[in-house]
């Protein structure tokens, strides 16, 4: 069970939300961030959520490298934590290796809507989604990326998308040989990104420039 007491049982939000259990131990909102500036009304949403929430444990039960333990939390009207935070513009939607597609699916559906509705984190839209000239001052973070992608080739390991011309220290997107195998296999081919527009969404890291990780087609949204 979830620690009695609502938000007390937040034991913190970044870089993903801990919840404390009953007895020791936390368990952790998978598939979402929430970003700075929100943690006050993040809170806020948990606590009565926290109060009456019930704990499914994840099939098959278990913990994942951090010893957190694999579990669903779930309000009173049968909806997750992380579908209220997401719906409210509270949270992102964080894919993950082991993220499982039909629930990133509804996630970023109640991402749309919330940002069709400017609530939360959507008020302000502007703080969250940079362009790929500026992912240099956000290394070490989470962050949706926009630009039009001017090449998409595979090289040995990696299948890359160069948003420059140099890449040595433009921003790039890579995709190992295995997502890229369960992307074409989803009928889903990266190439067609070459000259499009397209959001990113991963955390930065520098490897010859800001580079982007993706798992998953469903973290890839092409623009007009």
């Amino acid at each position: 069970m979830l620690e009695a007491g609502g938000a007390a049982a937040v034991s913190r939000l970044r870089p993903a939300v801990e919840l404390r259990l009953e007895g020791g131990g936390t368990t952790v909102l998978r598939d979402v961030f929430v970003p700075e500036g929100v943690d006050e009304e993040a809170r806020e949403l948990l606590a009565p959520l926290l109060a009456r929430a019930t704990l499914h444990l994840a099939e098959p039960a278990g913990v994942d490298r951090y010893g957190r333990l694999l579990a669903r939390p779930l309000s009173v009207d049968g909806r997750s934590l992380q579908e209220a935070l997401v719906a409210a513009g509270l949270a992102l939607v964080r894919p993950m290796p082991d993220s499982d597609p039909e629930v990133l699916e509804a996630l970023l559906q109640d991402e749309s809507e919330a940002s069709a509705a400017r609530r939360g984190l959507w008020r302000r839209p502007a703080e969250m989604l940079i362009g790929e000239a500026d992912a240099g001052s956000r290394l070490g973070q989470f962050v949706l990326v926009e630009g039009v992608v001017l090449q998409a080739s595979r090289q040995q390991r990696y299948f890359y998308l160069n948003f420059g011309t140099d890449w040595r220290t433009d921003t790039t997107a890579r995709i190992d040989k295995e997502t890229l195998r369960t992307m074409q296999r989803n009928g889903f081919d990266p190439a067609v990104l070459e000259g499009r527009n397209v959001r990113l969404r991963g955390t930065l890291f520098d490897e010859n420039g800001p580079m982007l990780e993706l798992w998953t087609h469903q973290g890839i949204e092409v623009l007009p």
